[in-house]
């Protein structure tokens, strides 16, 4: 079974070092408990137009099976933005709070075998 890969989105733009203890903090946690391969923007370096910031975060967003929001997601735009881009490409949102128990190591992917099914890839083919 081919591991799933879950977006991080979350608040950057204002955070010291724009926020990037919280996404690493929240990859570890993922890939420690889960089989899961968390993936994030936060490894960018800086040098970036937020324009072309955001047009690379949505092409990793589409290289994804489904998407998590970190704790202030609601309070920024870039995450807003991914999360309705999501939603519009019919990328599954799975509650961060939730998601170690819904994809522990033990319980394998059960709950959510399901997600190869649900969209076919159509604006991003991954190599």
């Amino acid at each position: 079974m081919l591991r799933k890969r879950v977006y991080l989105a979350g608040p950057m733009t204002g955070y010291p070092d724009y926020n990037r203890p919280a996404f690493l903090q929240a990859a570890e946690r993922i890939a420690a408990h889960t089989n899961l391969i968390p993936v994030h923007t936060a490894w960018v370096n800086l040098g970036f137009e937020y324009d072309e910031y955001m047009a690379l975060s949505i092409e990793v967003l589409e290289l994804c099976d489904f998407i998590t929001l970190l704790e202030g997601w609601e309070d920024s735009e870039g995450a807003r933005i991914e999360r309705q881009h999501a939603k519009k490409k019919n990328i599954p949102i799975v509650d961060y709070d939730k998601l170690v128990d819904e994809f522990s190591n033990e319980q394998g992917m059960t709950k959510h075998n399901g997600f190869n099914e649900r969209r076919k890839r159509t604006s991003v083919n991954p190599i």
